[in-house]
This record gives C-alpha cells, sequence and structure tokens, in this order.
C-alpha cells in the first residue's frame, strides 16, 4: 500500500516546482496539469499535456497548478485532491483484481 502523507508531501512539492518554474506573464499559462501515477509500488509524477503521457497502466490522479500570482491554492490542497483521487483509483483497481481473482 501507498503512504498518502508522503505522496501528498511529493506532489505538494512538485505543484510549489511548477508554480516557481513559470513566469505568469512570459509563458502565457495560467494553468500547469499535474498528474500521479501508481504503479507497482512506485509513483511518478507527470506534469504538462497528458496528450504526451505514453504509459496509461496504474492509477492516475489529475490536478492543475494555478499560476496566477494572486491564486489562492494551496500545495496541500492541490495534492490531497490530487492524492485522494489517484487512492480511489488505486482502490477500485485493486477490488476489480480481486474479483478476477475469485
Amino acid at each position: 500500500m501507498y503512504d498518502k502523507q508522503e505522496l501528498i508531501t511529493v506532489v505538494a512539492r512538485a505543484a510549489r516546482d511548477i508554480f516557481t518554474s513559470f513566469d505568469y506573464i512570459e509563458d502565457e499559462f495560467e494553468y500547469v496539469d499535474i498528474r500521479l501515477q501508481l504503479l507497482n509500488g512506485s509513483y511518478e509524477i507527470h506534469t504538462g499535456d497528458s496528450q504526451y503521457d505514453t504509459d496509461r497502466r496504474g492509477a492516475w490522479g489529475y490536478g492543475s497548478v494555478n499560476l496566477h500570482p494572486d491564486s489562492e491554492q494551496t500545495w496541500d490542497e492541490i495534492a490531497i485532491e490530487i492524492v485522494e483521487d489517484t487512492l480511489a483509483d488505486y482502490e477500485q483497481q485493486q477490488k476489480l483484481v480481486d474479483s478476477l481473482n475469485k
């Protein structure tokens, strides 16, 4: 099983890094997509346009980082939403696998 708090910390850090690496005015982006992939006991953080994600296996959670400097979102809020979505997808997949193995 995955450590929920560890995943929240990792995703929150990634969201903060995305925010600090883009210039809202110069880059002309309002949002940057961020995704969490759980697969075989490990995790990956994906950012940017999801059409470039070539590995669709595992459980996924999705969210966006608002790049506007006046955004009131917190990194933890973004991370919690993404992690909860991902873990729900993971649990649903596990139930499906369990039902097929019966």
